[in-house]
């Protein structure tokens, strides 16, 4: 269930090993537009961001009304509508007590996750030179400055070799560093890194499971119910009518940023809800840069022809339109950031996609609590793309009780999803 990226790596897997595959997905295929994949900044560091209890002190500011003279960048937003979802508040307690309140067995999760990512970004390289998937991979490295106030969580994960250098160094290691603010002096170089376009991956690959993997996918397909009996999933309700579930049949749910809303239908709470960030697509300057180039909460990420400057967290339910408002606070910060792209900034094209949050900030992936047949691949959020062919492997071998060959103890769904929402908040959120 899902024609993302998710979705498409899992079919993939599943496909190579000799199942027949149908994706089933409510919209318009492989990377539609509000996805996740269609809006990912591209980056392929060896990291996972955690958020730290600081945070919450910024974001909590950027909700505050602006005094005069206040013109400081704002990356995260909150449409006070989504406040009276309970699905939301259920989450946000979660996530809350996830991120402000000290827990060892958390913290070791979270270190052990540290290299799932790892191996996971490394399945996702071998997988685009496998299969020779035309979207822009390539690994020059990042480089990374100090530019907007408020820092960001942490991160946890293998960044080898990662040194400082001062603003002529990293000249000499990428020319458009000259593009960069004068007043910032020192730069982190993390050599290496990889870069790649989500949205073209995730279309590649799933033009190969089609044509040479007998995937066959069904859109216009959007699931709004299930058939259970004795733990199994034995019919998948869509729009259009309802599919049959043979006894011997697993169903994956891959449905990304509305995982909430397809497992609610099931009758378990997947704590997930959409972030929403939004992208510049920016025409690339004379001096393309080569590296990753990020700053505090914003990305810039060259993918052939143009840049992807990547910010912004908006929680606004599953809304995937462009809110200029927001879009116009985005050029402002990457024009602050990057004076000497201020023209090809302007004309930037933007867009707009969800991301799969989860509230404990690590996915989840494998057999569904409860059920015998029913599996998910859901919440990712900041590691995405980057790492879906190793997610995608974990979740398959779990399909066909294979032994997982690392550690991923800290994905498995097993006491991270509860029993969903009432019936009556279901039915009333599947009706909006």
């Amino acid at each position: 269930v899902g024609a993302g990226v998710a979705g498409i790596s899992v079919a993939h897997a599943l496909a190579r090993r000799g199942y027949t595959v149908t994706i089933l997905d409510g919209r318009d295929g492989p990377a539609a537009p509000g996805a996740s994949s269609a809006a990912a900044a591209g980056g392929m560091e060896y990291t996972h961001h955690f958020t730290a209890p600081h945070e919450w002190v910024t974001m909590m500011r950027q909700l505050l009304p602006r005094l005069p003279g206040d013109d400081s960048y704002r990356f995260f937003y909150l449409d006070w509508s989504t406040v009276p979802d309970f699905g939301y508040l259920r989450w946000l307690g979660w996530f809350a007590w996830e991120s402000l309140i000290p827990n060892k067995s958390r913290d070791e999760a979270r270190e052990q996750f540290a290299h799932v990512v790892e191996w996971s970004i490394n399945q996702t390289i071998g997988v685009i030179e496998e299969l020779r998937l035309p979207c822009h991979y390539a690994t020059p490295g990042s480089i990374r400055f100090q530019a907007t106030a408020g820092g960001g969580g942490y991160s946890l994960g293998m960044q080898p070799g990662a040194k400082m250098l001062s603003r002529a160094e990293a000249v000499a290691v990428d020319p458009a560093i000259q593009a960069v603010k004068p007043d910032v002096d020192e730069f982190v170089f993390t050599p290496g890194g990889g870069r790649g376009d989500a949205e073209l991956y995730t279309q590649a690959l799933a033009k190969h499971c089609f044509a040479k993997e007998g995937v066959r996918l069904l859109t216009g397909a959007n699931v709004v119910g299930f058939d259970k009996e004795d733990g199994r999933v034995t019919g998948v309700w869509t729009e259009t009518g309802v599919i049959e579930v043979p006894a011997d049949v697993p169903v994956v749910l891959c449905a990304g940023a509305w995982s909430m809303l397809v497992c609610d239908a099931l009758g378990v709470f997947c704590p997930v809800y959409p972030l929403k960030g939004y992208d510049a697509l920016v025409r690339a300057p004379v001096t393309k840069p080569g590296c990753v180039l990020s700053s505090g909460y914003l990305y810039a990420c060259p993918l052939g022809d143009k840049i992807r400057v990547a910010s912004m967290a908006q929680f606004c339910g599953w809304d995937v339109s462009v809110h200029k408002p927001v879009a116009e606070a985005l050029q402002r910060e990457a024009t602050r950031i990057f004076p000497g792209w201020a023209e090809e900034i302007k004309g930037a094209h933007i867009v707009a996609g969800l991301r799969p949050y989860a509230a404990d900030e690590r996915p989840l992936l494998g057999r569904i609590p409860g059920f015998a047949n029913a599996y998910i691949n859901a919440g990712p959020g900041h590691t995405g793309w980057k790492a879906a062919a190793g997610f995608a492997e974990l979740v398959v071998r779990d399909v066909c009780g294979e032994p997982a060959p690392i550690d991923a103890s800290s994905t498995r769904p097993e006491g991270r999803m509860p029993r969903a929402l009432n019936p009556t908040t279901a039915v009333l959120r599947a009706v909006q």
